[in-house]
């Protein structure tokens, strides 16, 4: 996030899109990976991505268009959320699913714990 941006400040870090994504949520799906996870718990599958990166924020309308651009460039329909720890910014999220042009099936993921499932 910007320099001095609370945590609970409206948006997302963003660490990088994948499109498209096959899992997890069904047919082809932008992939959405988030910077930033408070817990830092031992074993977790994404430790590159606890830290934010001032950079890397966007505004929800911003995420959205250029979710919105990826999907239409690599047929997908649908978004996938992963990183960090998505929960950590679940209203931005839900105001990023509202600000979508057209219903698009969303799956969050928490990364969890190496070789385990669950969170």
């Amino acid at each position: 996030m910007p320099p001095g941006t609370p945590r609970d400040a409206p948006g997302l870090n963003l660490a990088f899109f994948f499109p498209p994504v096959a899992a997890p949520g069904p047919g082809r799906r932008v992939g959405m990976w988030l910077r930033g996870c408070s817990k830092r718990r031992p074993g977790r599958v994404s430790p590159e991505l606890w830290e934010e990166e001032p950079s890397d924020f966007r505004g929800v309308a911003e995420a959205a268009k250029e979710i919105m651009s990826l999907a239409g460039r690599d047929q997908c329909g649908g978004l996938t959320v992963s990183g960090g720890e998505p929960h950590e910014r679940r209203e931005a999220l839900a105001e990023l699913v509202k600000a979508s042009p057209r219903p698009s099936p969303t799956s969050w993921s928490s990364p969890g714990a190496r070789g385990r499932s669950g969170s």
